[in-house]
């Protein structure tokens, strides 16, 4: 019973809010996976890589190709039964394409800790069917380099590695599962503070609606998946009150993936597209997203 609960839910990582950032729409690259495996009964540490394209499409821009890549380590400890702490580490590659160059930034980008709480532990019903429900509450710390002049290398702010700014982290998340199949609701919110310098990148919030099932064959456990995301970025701010031309946006994401379990090992690969979108005022226009993470468990 607790495999056929558990198990799917160390897969679902991959449908958990990632925002990248792009040209005009001034939002950071988040950690991957935040509150990942939130409900996974064990202790892990966890490889993952992102990838994400924004192409410029404003009248009077030069035509520029924005990619931006995440290398994260994650690692999940549970000191209590319904008590699990969370920690994220990522390198950042930020690259800017266009007719002229190519400008890269890269480097160690900011950290985030979690603590999480299961509200409703595993609650069986009397037709068989699960609820799961937990809270996670945690902090972005700016361990990342923050450069406030990195608009004089012709880059937006939100090219910088770090934010320099101290963010409010917040995730709930409701899981339903009967037999094989299941369904999860995720909702992960960030509060951004301001930088040192007074800039403050707009917050973000998103919600993904997940549909799983298990299987096994030959050995293995599979669970391919289908959802919907949705993400919404505010627009970033000066010092002075005044809000940044080009930044903010959202959208609606479809999201297919498949993961693989075997022994203590657990391998997954998620790809999304755009459905509905509006970014930067529509200056620029989001691409395929990839997601790739590998993780032990122990």
């Amino acid at each position: 019973m607790y495999k056929r609960i558990i198990l799917p839910l160390a897969f679902l990582w991959m449908f958990l809010p990632s925002v990248f950032a792009c040209d005009a729409c001034g939002c950071s690259i988040s950690g991957s996976g935040i509150g990942m495996m939130t409900s996974y009964r064990n202790h892990f540490i966890r490889l993952g890589w992102q990838s994400a394209h924004y192409q410029s499409i404003a009248e009077n821009s030069s035509g520029s190709e924005d990619h931006f890549q995440l290398l994260d380590l994650t690692a999940q400890y549970y000191l209590t039964d319904r008590l699990k702490l969370w920690a994220n580490m990522s390198y950042r590659t930020n690259e800017r394409y266009n007719s002229l160059e190519h400008q890269e930034v890269s480097g160690i980008s900011d950290s985030r800790i979690m603590v999480n709480y299961s509200l409703v532990n595993n609650y069986l019903t009397k037709n068989g069917s699960s609820w799961l429900v937990d809270m996670g509450l945690g902090l972005k710390i700016p361990t990342g380099k923050y450069n406030p002049d990195i608009h004089d290398s012709n880059l937006p702010e939100n090219f910088n590695i770090g934010n320099g700014h101290v963010g409010f982290l917040f995730q709930p998340r409701a899981v339903f599962t009967k037999n094989s199949y299941g369904i999860v609701f995720s909702n992960h919110n960030q509060i951004n503070t301001a930088s040192r310098d007074g800039y403050q990148y707009g917050s973000q919030f998103s919600a993904q609606l997940t549909f799983f099932k298990e299987q096994s064959i030959w050995g293995l456990d599979w669970i391919p998946q289908l959802g919907l995301g949705s993400e919404y970025i505010q627009r970033d701010h000066y010092k002075n009150g005044n809000s940044v031309h080009g930044t903010g946006g959202k959208g609606v994401w479809a999201m297919a993936g498949l993961s693989v379990k075997w022994a203590n090992y657990l391998i997954g690969v998620n790809h999304s597209l755009p459905m509905v979108q509006n970014y930067s005022q529509n200056e620029v226009e989001a691409q395929q997203r990839w997601a790739i993470q590998a993780s032990f468990i122990f």
